[in-house]
């Protein structure tokens, strides 16, 4: 696994399976895959880097609110937010053009914005 992966996917970093469509913490690495568990929870997997990207803070606390509940997080705040949309297809372009550099800008802008227009104080 190249070192940049493995700075990026460092042990306690939340990241998205997509081969999944679960969001998975890092608890190590094991020869060029990664091994992954529910976060919050005990169930374990092995996934390849390449279907990885790290996770937006929304699904983090999604997933731990189904951990915690059993049931699925409220997104209707979000889900007509044009500024989540926007930040949401930002991202997609950096991550299909390789931009790492700007996919990481994107992140941080996304989760700003996710806790002052959705979860901070009103």
């Amino acid at each position: 696994m190249p070192a940049y992966m493995q700075q990026t996917y460092r042990r306690g970093a939340h990241v998205w399976d997509t081969s999944r469509r679960r969001v998975g913490e890092v608890t190590g690495h094991e020869g060029t895959g990664l091994q992954l568990r529910l976060v919050g929870g005990a169930l374990q997997w092995q996934a390849d880097p390449d279907a990885l990207r790290l996770a937006f803070p929304d699904e983090v606390h999604r997933a731990l609110k189904q951990q915690r509940t059993g049931a699925p997080a409220d997104d209707r705040r979000r889900r007509g937010c044009p500024e989540c949309r926007r930040l949401r297809d930002q991202f997609a372009d950096a991550i299909r053009s390789g931009d790492r550099a700007g996919a990481e800008r994107v992140m941080a802008a996304r989760g700003l914005h996710d806790f002052a227009a959705h979860w901070g104080p009103k």
